[in-house]
């Protein structure tokens, strides 16, 4: 985590994810599945289909984006061993599997908290952007107060995102309500 502007690209990334969590998808398998007639009866099948899809591309991406220290940590504790980092790794990926679908669930029936999940991410992709080796030093010396405001900054500009995007999520057209 000290390679030069590395932490500054993921939370440029993580940004990004947190974003797109405060979005509804848009992509064409989870708008087929949410406009399913529910009396049809593979409605319920495409829901959780969707869900799961969604949840594991957001865990890839993330995990890409932010668990490399878990990928150092796993390594270190395995001191070597490929048998370890393995069992880790086959461990780790499930329990983040199914606990992102719960997750994920109970973010749908409670729209709020997806605001503030993706305003915290929005928070911590500040950290991690002044955090970064190639700046720290830098801001430490000639901007003390930015290690704060520069995670509100990412906190507002989730919170902004979202509102801009908002008429177009709802409105896929493009063409506004008057």
């Amino acid at each position: 985590m000290r390679i030069p502007f590395l932490q500054l690209g993921a939370a440029v990334v993580l940004l990004l994810i947190a974003v797109r969590l405060t979005l509804v998808r848009d992509d064409e398998e989870t708008r087929a599945a949410l406009q399913a007639d529910p009396s049809t009866a593979d409605a319920p099948d495409r829901r959780r289909r969707a869900d799961f899809l969604n949840a594991v591309w957001a865990i890839i991406v993330a995990d890409a984006a932010m668990s490399l220290d878990n990928v150092v940590a796993i390594a270190a504790i395995a001191q070597g061993s490929l048998l370890f980092i393995g069992l880790g790794l086959a461990m780790s990926i499930p329990m983040l599997v199914w606990g992102s679908a719960l997750i994920r669930q109970f973010l749908d029936k409670n729209g709020f908290f997806v605001l503030l999940s993706g305003m915290f991410l929005g928070w911590i992709a500040g950290g991690i952007a002044v955090s970064d080796p190639a700046i720290a030093a830098s801001i430490e010396a000639n901007a003390p107060a930015l290690p704060f405001a520069v995670p509100l900054a990412c906190t507002i500009f989730v919170i902004w995102q979202s509102l801009i995007l908002s008429p177009r999520r709802d409105n896929p057209g493009g063409k506004y309500a008057e």
